[in-house]
């Protein structure tokens, strides 16, 4: 099978085989392909995971497994699940935390 490569994707399999990690382009192409077939079969997975938690809830839902909950204390959870949220970012990745007051406190 011939294939043509455009320039940009030819320089980036002459880079990596410059850099020895791989023996041809054949193993880099035969590498890269392993790769994409398991992302793809990990993202139909965790599809499939998505389907059956969604459909455990319908049921929990029908069975009247679920709390009613009012707008404010919605909005008072979300606040605390972000204030938590930014204190665990600040103490872990620092350099992710956007420009907020992570200090305040909304346990009310």
């Amino acid at each position: 099978m011939d294939i043509s490569l455009s320039p940009e994707v030819q320089r980036r399999i002459e880079r990596t085989l410059s850099e020895g990690r791989y023996g041809s382009a054949n193993e880099l192409v035969l590498d890269a392909l392993d790769e994409l077939e398991g992302a793809h079969e990990d993202s139909l997975a965790q599809a499939s995971r998505f389907d059956e938690e969604v459909s455990e809830a319908i049921q929990e839902i029908q069975r009247g497994e679920y709390t009613d909950y009012t707008r404010e204390e919605l909005l008072h959870a979300f606040s605390r699940a972000r204030t938590q949220g930014l204190e665990f970012l600040s103490k872990t990745h620092p350099h992710k935390v956007p420009d907020a007051d992570v200090s305040a406190d909304t346990r009310g």
